[in-house]
């Protein structure tokens, strides 16, 4: 009975670790995107790493369109036309609906967005939030390519 309890402890352990395994971003570290023409505008959507809530992973819509996906301690770039555009985050959950987040942001060809999700504070309620490039860029400098 131990050693039946044991080795299912040790299937349990096992497979967590392979589960959030894929949730860590492995990717090349940040670097803007260089190759969009003049017509088209760039909205980086980035996930600074925080143990709270780390495991969760995101789907990124923009405009209802799937764009990838968003795990802790990582960021999407993400090339759109200018102008006005919706941008979503949809948790991805197994049997329940998970949190949802949102936000209307307007798109410059000129002038990158930056969408920043997480808390203000380790225990906060998470959110999606259009940030500044000089307070987005030392946190993106931190967070990978998923």
């Amino acid at each position: 009975m131990m050693g039946l309890i044991k080795r299912a402890l040790a299937v349990f352990l096992l497979s967590l670790m392979v589960l959030v395994s894929g949730c860590i971003p492995t990717g090349q570290t940040f670097s803007p995107v260089t190759d969009i023409s003049a017509n088209n505008a760039t909205i980086y959507v980035y996930r600074p790493y925080n143990m709270v809530g780390g495991a969760n992973l995101y789907t990124v819509l923009v405009d209802n369109k799937e764009m990838g996906k968003l795990v802790n301690g990582a960021y999407l770039p993400v090339v759109v036309s200018p102008g006005t555009h919706k941008v979503e985050l949809k948790q991805d959950t197994l049997l329940i609906k998970g949190y949802e987040h949102e936000i209307t942001l307007q798109s410059l060809a000129v002038n990158p967005s930056y969408l920043r999700f997480g808390s203000k504070w380790a225990g906060g309620k998470a959110g999606l939030v259009k940030v500044e490039e000089s307070m987005a860029l030392p946190e993106l400098e931190k967070c990978k390519k998923y």
